[in-house]
């Protein structure tokens, strides 16, 4: 709209999609409802899971995690599963390609193609770290902010909204951070971002959670986005009285 129409920034208000914060709490998840979904994606108890949500489709990247994969574990890094929950019959092509290519760089196992999950907070609550590689816009990017009101770091690509989405440098301080932005594309950089997500000691790890939690209150909350609402049209009455 800035680009488009001219309008000066300062006269625009953003608000994002409110979410049901609620719904996506990981108290309220029961643990057996995790415990269905590690067994059936064949989850051991051992092993910690990247989730990726979305469709498997060209648009949303998946098609990169194999060398990130591999950089993770060249590196060093053990006990992770990638877990995309998605549907992926509509891109049947491009969900082979993926698994060809985990198997072509040796990470095969490291792989589930969950398929369409019907308990997306469940899943959530299940994930160690969720990642969005989307190579091109989303709709909407709310599983981003849905991921962080159960707690969850988020690496996310910076395309569209994504990025507007989680709270990291260099718009918001270090101490504040809830998740990484990368590169679209870039392997090395989302493998890098895996890996400092997944070298939290337990400490570091429930701060950024609760940091996380309180973000996704904070901006998406259905009455935080009612409030901001109101506020655009308390301003608008306030100037033309």
């Amino acid at each position: 709209m800035v680009a488009r129409y001219k309008i000066p920034r300062e006269r625009l208000s953003i608000i994002p999609r409110s979410i049901d914060t609620d719904a996506f709490d990981a108290t309220a998840i029961a643990p057996e409802r995790i415990a269905a979904l590690r067994i059936s994606w064949r989850i051991a108890a051992e092993e910690r899971i990247l989730l990726v949500p979305g469709r498997v489709a060209p648009w949303n990247g998946q098609l990169i995690l194999p060398e990130v994969a591999r950089a993770l574990h060249d590196g060093g890094v053990r006990g992770f599963v990638f877990v995309l929950a998605g549907e992926h019959h509509s891109h049947r092509k491009y969900a082979r390609a993926v698994v060809r290519a985990a198997r072509a760089k040796g990470v095969g196992e490291l792989f589930r193609l969950a398929g369409h999950c019907r308990d997306m907070a469940a899943a959530f609550a299940a994930a160690d770290t969720v990642v969005f590689p989307a190579t091109e816009p989303p709709m909407l990017g709310r599983a981003v902010a849905q991921a962080q009101a159960v707690g969850r770091p988020v690496v996310t690509s910076d395309v569209g909204i994504l990025p507007e989405q989680i709270a990291a440098p260099p718009e918001l301080p270090e101490d504040v951070r809830t998740g990484w932005v990368v590169k679209a594309g870039d392997a090395i950089a989302f493998a890098e971002a895996i890996r400092a997500a997944l070298s939290l000691d337990d400490a570091a790890y429930r701060a950024m959670a609760a940091r996380a939690r309180q973000f996704a209150r904070y901006m998406f909350a259905p009455e935080s986005i009612a409030n901001a609402t109101r506020s655009v049209y308390t301003a608008l009455l306030a100037r033309d009285m």
